[in-house]
C-alpha cells in the first residue's frame, strides 16, 4: 500500500557608561595556530568546564555547557540549575575582543520569569574576549560583559565578570545563510527520526530532511516515496501538550500527499492534531516528542482526511 505521510511545519547607568567608555572596544587579533597553550596552564586529562558570570546581585554557575567551533563561528552555551541560559556567538575563530554586533551576539535567558534579553545590535554594550584555543587539547577559555535588551519589553540586565573555560566540540563545518534561511550543517551525535502510524494500519519511517529556521521559526520535516510532513514551531520553544492548526500563526502540521507528478493533495491539521513536546534541549539543539495528527483537505466533498497516530520526532537543530 501506498504510505500517505504530510508536513508538519530568546545596576546601573554608571556601569553603562563605564561600559561603554572602557570594556566595549573591539581588537580582533591573532589567527589561531595549530597549538594556543592554556596561559593558566590547563591540561587535558581532569578539566571541568564552568561558565560563570554576574547578573545585577545575583551569581550564575553553569551546570551544563556547551562549546562548539567550525569552519566560520564559535558557540558557547551554559545553563544553570534554575535553567537560566547564557549563550554567546562569534562569526570568527580567531583570538580576540568581539564588540557585539551583526557578528558577536550575546543572551541571556531568566527562566522563572521566561523573559529573554539579548546584545546584537552595533548599538548595543558588551563584548567577547576569546583569550585561548587549544586544538589539541580542545580547550577554549574567555571573558564577557554584556547589557541585554529584552526581546519583548524595554527593560535591561547587566551581566559582568563573565568567564568560560570548556571543553570544545571541534567541528570541521558550518553555516549557510540563504535569504535569511540558517541552515545547520553539523548536528554532532544525532541521528534524526520522524515516524508515524498511518490510518491505523502501515508504520511509515521518514526520511528525515535538514530542519531549518526562518524569522526564528523551526520547521521540521521527513519525505516518504514523494510525500511529505511537516511541523512548524514558534520561537521559544517550550515543553508541552499544544493543538495543531493548519495555518502558520502557531504550532502547525501539514502532509502532501504525492498522488502523481502533478496530483498532490495537501491535508492541514484540523482540532483533533495534538503535538507533545517531551524535550527542547537549547544547548545540545535537541527536540523530541510525539504527535497524533488528523489532516483535512479543506473544501473537498466528501472531505478527505487521512490519520497519523503514534507519531514520533527527535530532530537536532
Amino acid at each position: 500500500m501506498k504510505l500517505f505521510i504530510r508536513n508538519f511545519y530568546y545596576t546601573f547607568p554608571l556601569v553603562a557608561a563605564l561600559f561603554a567608555t572602557v570594556l566595549f572596544s573591539c581588537t580582533k587579533d591573532i589567527k589561531v595556530p595549530d597549538k594556543v597553550i592554556d596561559n593558566d596552564g590547563l591540561v587535558d586529562q581532569g578539566v571541568t568546564s564552568s561558565l560563570t558570570a554576574v547578573i545585577g546581585s545575583d551569581t550564575f554557575r553553569s551546570t551544563q555547557t556547551l562549546a562548539i567551533i567550525n569552519d566560520t563561528s564559535i558557540k558557547i552555551s551554559g545553563s544553570n540549575a534554575n535553567g537560566d541560559i547564557i549563550e554567546l556567538y562569534v562569526r570568527d575563530t580567531v583570538l580576540g575582543v568581539f564588540k557585539v554586533g551583526s557578528d558577536t551576539t550575546c543572551s541571556y535567558k531568566d527562566a522563572k520569569n521566561n523573559e529573554k534579553y539579548v546584545a546584537n545590535k552595533a548599538t548595543d554594550q558588551g563584548n567577547i574576549t576569546i583569550s585561548s584555543i587549544d586544538s589539541a587539547k580542545k580547550l577554549i577559555t574567555g571573558t564577557f560583559v554584556f547589557i541585554g535588551r529584552q526581546t519583548v519589553g524595554v527593560k535591561t540586565r547587566t551581566i559582568t565578570e563573565g568567564s568560560f573555560k570548556l571543553k570544545l566540540d571541534w567541528k570541521k563545518t558550518h553555516e549557510v545563510n540563504v535569504n535569511d534561511t540558517v541552515y545547520r550543517e553539523d548536528r554532532p551525535g544525532i541521528i534524526d527520526s520522524l515516524s508515524a502510524v498511518y490510518n491505523a494500519t502501515d508504520t511509515i519511517i521518514f526520511n528525515p530532511l535538514k530542519p531549518y529556521q526562518y524569522l526564528g521559526w523551526l520547521h521540521l520535516e521527513g519525505t516518504k516515496n514523494g510525500d511529505k510532513f511537516h511541523i512548524n514551531f514558534p520561537p521559544n520553544i517550550e515543553p508541552g501538550t499544544y493543538m495543531l492548526s493548519g495555518d502558520l500563526s502557531t504550532y502547525s502540521a501539514y502532509y502532501l500527499d504525492s498522488i502523481s507528478p502533478t496530483v498532490k493533495y495537501r491535508y492541514v491539521a484540523d482540532g483533533a492534531s495534538e503535538l507533545i513536546i517531551t524535550e527542547n534541549n537549547t544547548l545540545t539543539r535537541k527536540v523530541i516528542g510525539t504527535f497524533n495528527f488528523h489532516g483535512v483537505v479543506e473544501g473537498t466533498t466528501p472531505e478527505m482526511t487521512v490519520e497519523l497516530s503514534s507519531g514520533k520526532f527527535l530532530f537536532s537543530y
